[in-house]
């Protein structure tokens, strides 16, 4: 359950009644509880806010076309799902500091999967701390609570999971030219369900780089990185110990360059190295690469594209880890002041890794296209509404899935 900045949800993973009566009468909601400008909280650095949100997802549990409905229960493969939301955000300056902070509670209600039913939450802090012009950082925590996608389960086994993180940044200008990086990251995942606490991890991060720095704030500079991921619930499979505890270094390059106003990159490549506790045989070295390029033409289209090749912990027990390649390109265009329409496009291809005994080596192919549009009648309230097409692919038998996902959602703030 991701939210934006502006504190708006999106559609929870995953309802009968009508969706488009109720997204009415949401909308109708928000209209009718407009807030005057004397319900600012703070000077308006507190907001509280409720949303409600129709989601229709025509393969809830990501199954293959190729499996036969009237063998595999359930039949039903689609469904409904209502969310509700209700919420709160910080944004405030003290001096030179800048505080963010934002809670959310949601509820989700399936139509046909009510066993699906669920409470979630997401949790964001973030300190951005200046102590001079040349040093400065940030230090947050975010917590995250809700369904998983059944991308990887494919079946009727709903999956509550909690991820936490606390990070810490720091730069330093050692010269005017030559700029001190370092960060601390600490990530822990939690499945609900019993099946998957396999893929429980605790992951402790830590970076250091360098970086020359130009009067145009444009960079170049080295950065080495260290991490530690620990499995704490171990597990037997066909006799052999399955421990997906692994350590991780790399060194490489990085940089942002500004080209014009309308124009930037940024860039990471970097070579790593994983051992593995146990398995020395799945031990994998190679580089990484993540680009990013926006352009901004004009002060109301942005298009953003990416390109990437990462190292992810395993989201499967048959194998040790995930090698993901791909890229999307997201443009936006704020067509008014109060209209914003915005596209993705993304495909990546997903290896899997490691454990040769369990059947490593398999690769799925993702392709994603999706379109949302949201219109702000007042700076307090946003209606928005959206459809994603997903089609996955694969050279496992009946692991490939399509699904379209559209949704409508009012948004009021107070």
């Amino acid at each position: 359950m991701a939210h934006s900045a502006s504190g708006s949800s999106q559609p929870a993973t995953g309802g009968s009644g009508s969706a488009l009566q109720k997204s009415v009468l949401a909308t109708a909601l928000a209209a009718a509880l407009a807030p005057c400008a004397s319900w600012a909280l703070f000077e308006d650095r507190v907001e509280l806010w409720a949303a409600e949100n129709v989601t229709h997802d025509t393969n809830v549990l990501r199954l293959s076309k190729s499996l036969n409905p009237l063998f595999l229960p359930p039949s039903q493969r689609g469904d409904t799902i209502y969310t509700t939301h209700v919420g709160a955000t910080l944004n405030a300056n003290f001096s030179q500091q800048h505080v963010t902070a934002e809670y959310t509670w949601y509820q989700s209600k399936y139509q046909y999967f009510k066993d699906f039913d669920f409470n979630g939450h997401t949790v964001m802090a973030n300190w951005a701390w200046v102590l001079n012009p040349g040093a400065k950082g940030t230090l947050g925590y975010n917590e995250n609570q809700g369904l998983a996608s059944f991308a990887n389960i494919q079946r009727r086994d709903p999956d509550l999971l909690t991820t936490r993180s606390l990070y810490a940044t720091g730069n330093y200008l050692l010269t005017p030219r030559y700029r001190l990086s370092g960060g601390l990251t600490g990530e822990q995942t939690r499945h609900g369900s019993d099946r998957r606490k396999v893929n429980d991890i605790d992951l402790e991060a830590a970076e250091v780089g360098i970086s020359y720095v130009t009067p145009l704030d444009n960079s170049v500079g080295l950065a080495a990185r260290y991490e530690r991921g620990r499995l704490p619930n171990g597990v037997d499979l066909q006799g052999v110990a399955n421990d997906n505890s692994y350590r991780q270094q790399g060194l490489g390059a990085r940089t942002t360059w500004i080209f014009t106003g309308h124009s930037r990159f940024d860039g990471r490549v970097e070579l790593v190295q994983r051992k593995y506790d146990q398995g020395t045989d799945r031990n994998y070295s190679g580089p990484i690469v993540k680009a990013l390029y926006t352009w901004t033409p004009t002060g109301k289209l942005t298009v953003a594209a990416a390109l990437s090749r990462d190292v992810d912990p395993a989201q499967d027990v048959q194998t040790s880890f995930v090698l993901i390649t791909g890229g999307y390109v997201r443009p936006r265009w704020n067509i008014t002041d109060k209209i914003t329409l915005q596209g993705n496009v993304e495909y990546n291809i997903w290896d899997y890794r490691g454990a040769p005994i369990l059947g490593g080596g398999a690769r799925h192919r993702v392709r994603l296209f999706g379109a949302s549009v949201a219109y702000r009648p007042t700076q307090k309230i946003l209606l928005q509404a959206g459809i994603n097409r997903e089609v996955r692919t694969s050279n496992i038998p009946f692991a490939d899935y399509d699904a379209d996902v559209a949704f409508i959602e009012a948004r009021i703030g107070f």
